[in-house]
Parts: C-alpha cells; sequence; structure tokens
C-alpha cells in the first residue's frame, strides 16, 4: 500500500481513535519501503496504530459474544478471517495483560517490546541511514523514531513480494547493496546477496513526486519549473523560490490572470516548503498574507452582506430531504 495513502485513510477514518468504530486493518509485521520523513511518519504511525487497533477488535468480539454468543460471532467467519481475528485477539489479551501487569507494578507498560516481539516495524532503505532525506532533513525526528521501537536495515533495494494462500503479503525479499569508496568516490555495490523480511504489510514510501497534474489538465494557466510548479510573484513575474522553510518572500502564487485572479500553491507542491508536515505549516504561515493581499485587488462577486451570502450558499449547496 502506498505509505500516504495508509497515513490519509488513518487520519480521514478516525480509525487511530480508540472511541470510534472505524477499523483499518494492519498486520504485524511492517516493513516500510523509503528513506524520507514519508517513511519515518509512516512507521511511528504504524507502531502507534496496531495496538490501538487489536485492543479495539478485542473489546468488540467481547461485547458481541456477551450479546449473541461466541459460537454465533465466530461461525460466519471463513479460515481466512479466523486467522486474522485470531492474530488480533492474542495481540489484544497480551497487551491488556502488559497493561494491567504494569499498573499493579507501578511501572509504564512495555508495549513497545511486544508489538517487537511480533515483528515489529521496520524501515528498508537503499542506502545507509545518514544518506537518507530524513536524517539529512530531521535528524532529531530519525532519533526519536528510534526510541520508539523502529528498527532500519540498510542497504536494502525491493526486489519481490512473497504472498500466502490467500494472496496477502507474506514476507519481502531485498537486494542487499554495499557501500565501497574508489579514489575518494563513494558509490553502491550489489553484492549478490538476496535478503528476506517477513512482512504482512507493505508501505512505500519511496519515489514521491509532487502532484502537478494541474499543469497538464490546464497549460494555459499553470506551467512547470522543473518537478514543481512555476511559482509568481505578485506582479505576475516568474521567480524561483529560495529552497528553505524560511524564504525571504514567501512565492506562494502559481498563475495570476489578468483579472486579477490567481491560484496559490503550499507544502509539498512547493519546492520551500515540501518534506514534511511543519514545512506545510510554515507554507500556509508564511503564505496566506500573499493570499490575503491578492483577495483585497479583486472585487466581491457578490454585493451582498456575509448574512445574505451565507444564507444563499446555505440554500444552494446543502443538501435536505424532502
Amino acid at each position: 500500500r502506498a505509505a500516504s495513502d495508509f497515513l490519509m485513510a488513518l487520519q480521514l477514518t478516525g480509525a487511530a481513535r480508540a472511541d470510534t468504530i472505524a477499523n483499518m486493518q494492519l498486520r504485524l509485521p511492517v516493513v516500510v519501503i523509503g528513506g524520507g520523513l514519508t517513511a519515518i511518519d509512516t512507521a511511528t504511525e504504524a507502531m502507534a496504530y496496531y495496538p490501538v487497533q487489536v485492543e479495539k477488535f478485542l473489546g468488540r468480539y467481547e461485547a458481541l459474544c456477551a450479546d449473541r454468543g461466541e459460537d454465533a460471532v465466530r461461525d460466519p467467519w471463513d479460515p481466512e478471517e479466523v486467522e486474522i481475528a485470531d492474530e488480533f485477539l492474542a495481540h489484544g489479551r497480551a497487551i491488556r495483560s502488559e497493561r494491567e501487569a504494569a499498573a499493579a507494578d507501578s511501572r509504564p507498560a512495555e508495549i513497545r517490546e511486544l508489538i517487537q516481539g511480533w515483528g515489529g516495524v521496520t524501515i528498508a532503505y537503499r542506502k545507509r541511514m545518514i544518506d537518507s532525506p530524513s536524517y539529512t532533513l530531521n535528524h532529531e525526528e530519525v532519533g526519536k523514531a528510534f526510541e520508539e521501537g523502529i528498527r532500519l536495515a540498510e542497504g536494502l533495494t525491493p526486489v519481490a513480494v512473497e504472498v500466502d494462500g490467500n494472496g496477502h503479503a507474506e514476507a519481502i525479499t531485498l537486494a542487499k547493496q554495499q557501500y565501497t569508496r574508489e579514489e575518494r568516490e563513494g558509490h553502491w555495490i550489489d553484492t549478490g546477496t538476496i535478503e528476506r523480511l517477513p512482512a504482512r504489510a507493505v508501505l512505500i514510501a519511496a519515489g514521491t513526486q509532487p502532484n502537478t497534474v494541474l499543469a497538464r489538465e490546464d497549460p494555459t494557466n499553470v506551467q512547470l519549473d522543473g518537478r514543481y510548479f512555476q511559482a509568481f510573484d505578485e506582479t505576475g513575474s516568474p521567480v524561483s523560490p529560495d529552497r528553505t522553510r524560511k524564504p525571504d518572500q514567501a512565492e506562494v502564487l502559481c498563475s495570476l490572470r489578468s483579472d486579477g485572479r490567481a491560484i496559490s500553491f503550499f507544502g509539498d507542491l512547493h519546492p520551500s516548503f515540501a518534506g514534511n508536515v511543519v514545512g506545510a505549516l510554515a507554507s500556509s504561515k508564511q503564505g496566506y498574507p500573499v493570499v490575503s493581499r491578492m483577495l483585497s485587488q479583486v472585487d466581491p462577486a457578490s454585493g451582498a452582506d456575509d448574512r445574505a451570502f451565507l444564507a444563499e450558499l446555505h440554500d444552494d449547496l446543502r443538501a435536505t430531504v424532502q
């Protein structure tokens, strides 16, 4: 599964909250492919979500069994569902027991150690950790991920995913690469060795590109500057934004029309702020004054006051059942 899809689904469905009925199935061990901050985010979120998932599953299972009886709950399950359910139930009970024991002993629950014992979460990266974008961009975040129990496997390039009888991921095989130095220039060579990592979930956090499909759909108004949208200043002149989180001037317009209307771009779409959530928040904080100034130069499309305008929107756009 794409790591970005996993992260988005986790947040939008509310599956990570213990008080919701939303669910998103994740099995251990987890292998995340990539070396950027998205890989770090994916690994830590998977590590945090798994105990929530199995404890929610155990609680619902017990409630259903108390209401309908265990046989009635389990009879409709096919062998595949029985296997996964029993796995979740065993892990949920183990986590519950550890929490109870920890409370009795007045110590922190060792949930991380349980998850690691079930296979844990591993980031597989094709180079060294010190070469990874996550390390060069924010080595503190990498250190915190290690503290949470994330493992890193260096010098590994994916070759194939092995599946079980149900067609689910069971393991991933990776080609081992080795870093060598020749004439003061380092490079990677294939060692000819294949490594196998057990993996019930494979999350791909590699090869992420900014979504610039708008430049293909509307080439008249939006162009590209390399991998990113072409940026413009507030006069409509093309500019090259600084590749820094704190540019002297936030250039967040990617189109400026003759009637004063403009299109703005932020976050991963922008060369100054791409890479992580912190950069995305920085882009909105530094870019909103530009948007405000552009809006102030365009006459409003409606002359109605705020109350009347919002009432019209509600009438036009809200769905009603007759």
